[in-house]
């Protein structure tokens, strides 16, 4: 799924392992690998920023981190960022912040990170977070996030 240097240690290692078990059993929602982005991922345009949302699905968890499919730049003149907004967690209603990331998968099977960005956003009026700038239009990528607590499930949408 994704690359993470750390190596992992017999609790993380059976924390990642539970997971995959939960996220088996939780179906779609951290599921499968999917290499097209899901046509159930809802898109509409954010007037304020002139950027694509799209609400995206969690696809796979490794080593604390959960990655959403991947998902491709729209071609769209008026928006050159990714960014995060309205986060939550279904779970612990009061939960709006995470650590994000972004993988730009590469041909030769590597993959380019950008650095973490903690991001807090509440509602859909919150604040807009950029995670990357500059980035060109047809671009495959994938947002992740550090999970805070075992349980944690968010929801966020994505402006590209």
């Amino acid at each position: 799924m994704f690359k993470d240097a750390r190596r992992l240690s017999r609790q993380t290692l059976l924390i990642t392992v539970g997971l995959a078990v939960l996220a088996t059993v939780m179906g779609p929602t951290v599921g499968a690998a999917a290499a097209e982005p899901s046509a159930s991922a809802k898109t509409h345009s954010s007037k304020k920023t002139g950027c694509d949302v799209v609400k995206p699905r969690l696809d796979g968890y490794e080593a604390g981190r959960v990655s959403t499919e991947l998902l491709t730049v729209p071609s769209n003149p008026n928006c050159t960022t990714i960014a995060v907004r309205n986060i939550k967690d279904p779970g612990n209603p009061g939960d709006h912040c995470a650590t994000f990331l972004i993988q730009f998968p590469q041909s030769d099977g590597e993959a380019i990170y950008t650095d973490p960005v903690t991001a807090c956003s509440r509602g859909p009026h919150g604040p807009v977070t950029i995670l990357a700038t500059n980035v060109p239009d047809g671009t495959d990528y994938r947002v992740i996030y550090d999970i805070d607590y075992l349980i944690q499930g968010l929801k966020f949408w994505i402006l590209h």
